[in-house]
């Protein structure tokens, strides 16, 4: 288990002190045994209530899953190692309030199927094909079907700024049609939410 601890000095700006205390984890952390292409490896599945920040009495329930790393690791001078760990993560959809939170196993064990499942389809793939997966959905996100010209004018709004709008509510919105696990039919209703028009556009002076 490791504690990290920051002391930043008041009377000096610069310099700052981390301590870390490394000790053997005291609790045992539930571990998963799952069969794919690398052979019987060992996860860690840790469960936890987060309480929300809009409301502090209510909470959702979060489960983690992650690749156990080795007990120690030797790097040879002049040499590096590389860990690419994959992480699952799930958590309950409504929220529940902390002082009632009805039966906890059932939604621990529900969310734990839910991140065991997800690690398998993973972990099922090379790094490789699921970095280029994840540029191709960007890329098709990120079409929009026109363009405008650069301005010089002062106070115009361009293309890098409206492309940095975009990323910035694309990354923070989820992309329903795109996930995995999603049917037939979300990905429809999805889709003929994303056609609907609504007349936003109407000429060139609300561009």
């Amino acid at each position: 288990m490791l504690s990290p601890k920051l002391s930043i000095f008041r009377e000096r700006k610069h310099p700052f002190l981390r301590t870390l205390v490394i000790c053997p984890q005291r609790l045992p952390i539930p571990t998963s045994r799952l069969e794919h292409g690398d052979g019987n490896q060992k996860y860690i599945i840790v469960s936890g209530l987060v309480p929300l920040l809009s409301d502090p009495a209510q909470a959702k329930m979060v489960v983690v899953m992650m690749k156990r790393l080795p007990t120690y690791l030797e790097v040879e001078a002049r040499m590096s190692q590389t860990l690419s760990v994959i992480t699952a993560v799930a958590y309950s959809r409504d929220p529940f309030p902390t002082s009632k939170p009805g039966n906890l196993d059932a939604r621990r064990e529900k969310l734990e199927q839910e991140v065991v499942d997800a690690m398998l389809k993973a972990v099922s793939m090379t790094q490789l094909s699921l970095k280029q997966l994840h540029q191709d959905i960007w890329r098709e996100l990120w079409t929009t079907g026109f363009g405008i010209s650069h301005s010089m004018a002062d106070g115009a709004v361009n293309g890098n700024q409206i492309n940095a709008t975009m990323y910035y509510v694309l990354s923070q919105t989820a992309a329903p049609m795109h996930f995995a696990h999603a049917s037939e039919k979300e990905k429809a209703e999805s889709t003929a939410q994303l056609a609907y028009s609504e007349g936003c556009y109407g000429g060139h002076p609300t561009l």
